[in-house]
């Protein structure tokens, strides 16, 4: 099986400025990245994260297909400039 990071590395891309970023269902049920992604939803979401998760230049995203090996390439994201929101409780990603 080739890897994504394999692809990657053979595109000759340095993963050092990259985060590949694997989104998945939440414990809580509340965020559920495949249907955000149907609904069109799924970059509103990914751009408010609990922890500084996209120290990065670039995110690669993927979602995970119903617990499975399979993923979804969704995009790839240039990160901007981001700033923790007190009132939610999260960073908010540009």
């Amino acid at each position: 099986m080739i890897t994504l990071a394999s692809l990657i590395d053979l595109a000759g891309v340095d993963l050092g400025t990259y985060k590949i970023h694997c989104a998945v269902d939440d414990n809580r049920g509340t965020w559920r990245p495949l249907d955000a992604y149907f609904a069109g939803t799924f970059d509103w979401g990914q751009s408010r994260q609990k922890n500084e998760n996209f120290n990065r230049d670039t995110v690669v995203s993927l979602i995970n297909l119903s617990k499975s090996q399979k993923w979804l390439f969704v995009g790839v994201y240039e990160v901007g400039n981001h700033e923790w929101d007190a009132t939610n409780n999260w960073y908010l990603y540009e």
